[in-house]
C-alpha cells in the first residue's frame, strides 16, 4: 500500500526505478561474474601431499640422509650395488606388466570404468618407470664413482641435483592442473597450515569459565589468546572438513588431481 505524507507520495520510491536498474546491470552485465564451483576463479593443491607422494622421497633414509636406489646413494660394495640395482629394474618391469594386463581386462568396460582405470594405469605407470630411471642411473653412478666421495655419504651435488628434481615436479604438477582449469591461479594449501607436531587440545583451558572475567573487564589477554588457540584446536579435530580448506567459495579444490596429474623427470 503507497504512503503518502502531506498529500503527497512518499519520495523513497523515487529511488526504485534507479535502485532496480542497477540490480539489473549487477546481475545480467557479461563484466561481472560471481564464483561458483562450476567456474572456479582459483584453485589450491597442497605441496606435502605432492612430496610426500614423490617416489624419491618415499626412499629417503633417515640415517644415510640420501635417496636409497638412486644415484645419491652411498654404498660400500659397487659390484654388489650394481646386481641389487638391476635386480630391483626386474621386479619393476614385472611390476609394470601386471598393471598392464590389469588395465586390458578393466578396459571391455563402462567407460566411466575405462577412464577411471586409465587414470590409475598412468599415475602408477609414470611412478614404476621413474623408479626404474633412477635406478638406471644409480647403475650408472655406481659403475664410475661419480659424485661418490670417501665415507658413508655421496656428495652434495648428488643430493641436491635430486632435490631439485622433487620441486619440479611438484611445481609442474600444479601448473598442469592450473592449465586443465583454464589456467587459474594455483595456491598451496601448506601456507596455511602450522609447522611442526600434533595440536593437542588443553582441555583445562578450554573448559575454564572465563565469561565472567571479560565480562567484569579484568580479564587477561594473554589468557585469552590461549583460550582461542585451543578453542581452535578443539575444532580442527572435532570438525575436520571445516578446516580443509581456508577458502569459502570460488576456488577448487584440485589436490587428488595434482596428485593424479605429477609426471616425474628423468634424473
Amino acid at each position: 500500500m503507497l504512503r503518502f505524507r502531506n498529500g503527497q507520495r512518499w519520495k523513497r520510491f523515487k529511488f526504485l526505478p534507479g535502485f532496480a536498474v542497477l540490480l539489473f546491470f549487477l546481475i545480467f552485465s557479461p563484466g561481472i561474474s560471481f564464483p561458483s564451483e562450476n567456474s572456479p576463479q582459483a584453485g589450491y593443491v597442497d605441496s606435502r601431499l605432492l612430496i610426500s607422494n614423490h617416489p624419491l622421497i618415499k626412499n629417503y633414509d633417515m640415517h644415510t640422509r640420501r635417496f636409497l636406489n638412486s644415484s645419491s646413494q652411498w654404498v660400500s660394495d659397487r659390484d654388489v650395488a650394481v646386481r641389487d640395482y638391476k635386480n630391483k629394474i626386474s621386479e619393476l618391469e614385472k611390476q609394470l606388466q601386471i598393471e598392464e594386463e590389469k588395465f586390458k581386462k578393466t578396459s571391455t568396460k563402462s567407460k566411466i570404468t575405462t577412464k577411471a582405470s586409465l587414470d590409475e594405469f598412468w599415475q602408477k605407470k609414470g611412478e614404476i618407470q621413474a623408479k626404474i630411471n633412477y635406478l638406471k642411473k644409480a647403475i650408472v653412478t655406481a659403475s664410475t664413482g661419480e659424485n661418490y666421495l670417501s665415507g658413508a655419504a655421496t656428495s652434495d651435488e648428488s643430493f641436491v641435483k635430486l632435490v631439485k628434481l622433487i620441486s619440479d615436479d611438484v611445481k609442474n604438477a600444479a601448473r598442469t592442473v592450473s592449465q586443465l582449469s583454464g589456467g587459474i591461479p594455483i595456491f598451496d594449501l601448506s601456507c596455511f597450515s602450522q609447522s611442526g607436531g600434533s595440536r593437542i587440545t588443553d582441555r583445562a583451558v578450554l573448559f575454564t569459565n572465563y565469561h565472567y572475567s571479560l565480562w567484569s573487564g579484568k580479564g587477561d589477554i594473554d589468557f585469552l589468546k590461549n583460550w582461542l588457540k585451543n578453542f581452535r584446536y578443539y575444532l580442527e579435530a572435532e570438525f575436520p572438513e571445516k578446516f580443509s580448506s581456508p577458502f569459502i567459495s570460488g576456488v577448487s579444490d584440485l589436490r587428488n588431481e595434482a596428485i593424479k596429474k605429477m609426471t616425474f623427470q628423468n634424473p
